[in-house]
């Protein structure tokens, strides 16, 4: 009895901690951490093109994931070059609240590109650091619907675990360069419908703060930790705050 009841327990708990969210942003190689106030993050530098995979999930009730918007936040006031093939640049904003990009950021493109509030995208969004307007600028492409094609992996920051097989839905593989700026951070937002009952419901999501992604280009001496140097300010910040709980400091 007490074997059936911990394994219970195990799933119990284990349950949540599983779950694949509707919306993922991860870069291909990269590193889960924490760089300054961006934690639970994916993060990766270069000075080339890089892979950013982007996912939609199904839940046993939904049937649609459609408008996937990528949203790219960068440093407040920079400027700088970003190219994601494949992906069609937004100035209009109109998959959620419509308006007109209002800000010039990308030197390779003419014109307002960019928006320099959150003030097109549905309130109730988390905000999750950079992803706030008193810190960031964005620069919005249209990335299509996601089908219920196959399997997907769990990009899960949180815990630095990446886990195959862990849902049904559709990544997308976009070839993403960029220039000029001290990092570039990536979330990803759709239109989710799933039937309850005998109606569809169709809401606004957007990824978790755990599942997003920052890539920083090589720009001089700018560029992230090594991956054992995010893990060990990892473990220490971690045991800095048990000190503290703990009265030792």
């Amino acid at each position: 009895m007490k074997t059936v009841l911990i394994v219970f327990t195990v799933l119990l708990i284990a349950g949540p901690l599983l779950a694949v969210p509707t919306l993922q942003t991860y870069i291909q190689g990269a590193t889960a951490g924490n760089v300054g106030d961006d934690h639970d993050s994916w993060f990766a530098s270069g000075s080339g093109p890089f892979d950013l995979v982007l996912t939609g999930a199904y839940g046993p009730k939904t049937t649609k994931i459609k408008y996937a918007t990528l949203v790219v936040s960068v440093p407040q006031g920079q400027t700088g070059t970003l190219t994601v093939n494949g992906a069609n640049l937004l100035t209009n904003a109109n998959t959620a609240i419509k308006s007109n990009a209002n800000t010039d950021i990308l030197t390779n493109v003419s014109g307002n590109d960019g928006f320099s509030t959150k003030n097109f995208l549905p309130a109730n969004f988390n905000s999750h650091y950079p992803f706030q307007s008193n810190v960031s600028d964005f620069i919005v492409f249209d990335v299509g619907s996601f089908a219920k094609v196959g399997s997907i992996s769990n990009y899960d920051a949180d815990s630095g675990i990446i886990s195959p097989n862990a849902g049904i839905g559709q990544s997308k593989t976009f070839s993403v360069t960029a220039t000029g700026f001290d990092w570039v951070h990536f979330d990803i937002y759709a239109k989710i419908t799933d039937k309850k009952g005998s109606r569809w419901v169709s809401t606004w999501d957007i990824n978790p703060g755990s599942h997003d992604a920052t890539y920083v280009p090589e720009n001089g001496n700018n560029v992230i930790p090594a991956p054992g140097a995010i893990l060990l300010a990892s473990i220490g910040a971690s045991l800095v705050g048990w000190m503290r709980r703990r009265g030792l400091n």
